[in-house]
């Protein structure tokens, strides 16, 4: 695909780094009381994780 890393390498990035790649770290601002979670978002590697086990 047309994407650098897969979805769970970015949600994994985004938790380390605070974006979806340590090159973009600087072009991510933090979030706001107007950006809300989806409720049905999850993360990925938890969903593996948890279907591995």
């Amino acid at each position: 695909g047309a994407n650098r890393v897969s979805l769970i390498e970015a949600q994994v990035n985004y938790f380390q780094f605070g974006s979806c790649g340590q090159r973009l770290v600087n072009s991510t601002r933090e979030p706001t009381d107007e950006d809300i979670k989806d409720p049905g978002w999850f993360a990925l590697y938890e969903k593996r994780v948890a279907h591995q086990i």
